[in-house]
């Protein structure tokens, strides 16, 4: 009752401040109920809630838009769903305990979110006398199971609490689930909405606060954090995402790596010696490249299975250039060095690759090792 009538509220206080019923149910009455229900519940919650307000915004074809300006603010991203009352499927397939989090700026740049006491007490069943406050103590390390698109990774992580001593009287512990930067770079492309909001935030002066920000570009993402106690493991799978806008620019300067800098130079200890990997791609993707600068670089040919290893102060113009060793290689990887590497150093890595992968594979410089792979390393050029 409690939950509903909080429900209720929200719709209201949003209804009178101008948005259209439907945005109201769905937005606020969402967020404001999502967090606290068991799987399955929020839909009868919301046409509970729904049933009070008076309908006064038409039904629309869904569509994605961007409108101009809300009462609160001067450009408000709004997926039309939303003004329809419609909410994402719930999963159906929970098999552990949950806790549906709002995704905020703290995932992104400091890479951790504080368990409130309902979570870990009441949900995640989690006693935090079995954990200690040091990211070195054994006992803290938990796995992170990342679920996107199908298709899962595994990755590090902790769970820290305060530290229990006689002199402590709180009633309740702060605990603390952090992570890597490679879970935070996968929230970071899962969530690209909410990320470009905390950048804008950061990069403002004077920097305005989280919810500040919020009120200014009212839209919510959810990240499902589930518990597996017997296995030490936090699973995370996105719930709800807001709709990019500008899909395909913001698609380039993600593949480009200048989302990447972005980050990093406002992110502290951003003069860290850092290089960014990236997947194999299609040789029909080369065209993108024209602002991906200092890196190593492999292609492969998947037909002849040959392999190749370069370096290139700007790679489009280096694919540019007819590869005589593999000309028909199909594939490319590659990792893009700090842009104050000089070329001396960065000539001196790929050389060094070169060397490692020669004593790997069958080559073309007579170098001898182990064939673990059947392909061949097509460099004429190897250091001996």
């Amino acid at each position: 009752a409690a939950v509903l009538a909080a429900a209720g509220a929200h719709v209201l206080d949003a209804d009178h401040a101008g948005l259209t019923a439907g945005h109201a149910r769905s937005a606020a009455a969402n967020r404001a109920v999502a967090a606290a229900l068991p799987v399955g519940t929020e839909r009868v919650i919301l046409e509970a809630v729904e049933a009070t307000v008076p309908t006064r915004a038409p039904r629309h074809n869904h569509q994605q838009r961007l409108v101009p300006h809300q009462p609160s603010s001067e450009h408000t991203f709004i997926d039309t769903r939303f003004e329809r009352g419609a909410m994402p499927s719930e999963r159906s397939r929970v098999k552990f305990p949950l806790w549906r989090k709002k995704v905020d700026g703290s995932l992104f740049q400091h890479r951790i979110t504080i368990l409130p006491v309902w979570v870990y007490r009441d949900v995640f069943k989690i006693d935090p006398k079995e954990f200690s406050n040091s990211k070195d103590d054994p006992s803290t390390q938990i796995d992170i199971i990342f679920h996107r698109d199908g298709k899962t990774s595994k990755h590090a992580g902790w769970i820290t609490t305060t530290n229990f001593s006689e002199s402590n009287t709180r009633s309740s512990a702060t605990i603390r689930f952090s992570f890597e930067e490679d879970v935070a770079e996968k929230l970071q492309q899962t969530f690209p909405m909410s990320h470009f909001r905390e950048i804008e935030r950061r990069l403002r002066d004077p920097m305005p606060k989280p919810a500040e920000i919020e009120e200014e570009y009212p839209f919510f993402e959810f990240l499902d954090i589930e518990w597996e106690a017997s296995a030490r493991c936090i699973h995370l799978t996105s719930h709800f995402t807001t709709p990019m806008q500008f899909d395909t620019v913001f698609q380039r300067l993600q593949s480009d790596g200048v989302v990447d800098r972005l980050e990093r130079s406002l992110r502290q200890g951003g003069d860290r010696v850092h290089v960014k990997k990236t997947g194999w791609r299609p040789r029909s993707e080369m065209l993108k490249e024209e602002m991906t600068t200092n890196v190593i670089y492999t292609l492969i040919d998947k037909e002849n299975h040959e392999l190749y290893v370069g370096e290139a102060e700007n790679l489009k113009a280096r694919f540019s250039q007819v590869r005589h060793e593999i000309p028909g290689w199909t594939h490319y990887r590659y990792d893009r060095l700090p842009e104050n590497t000089s070329r001396e150093v960065r000539r001196s890595i790929e050389r060094m690759a070169i060397r490692q992968l020669a004593s790997l594979m069958e080559n073309d410089g007579d170098i001898s090792g182990f064939n673990i792979s059947n392909y061949r390393l097509k460099n004429r050029r190897i250091d001996r």
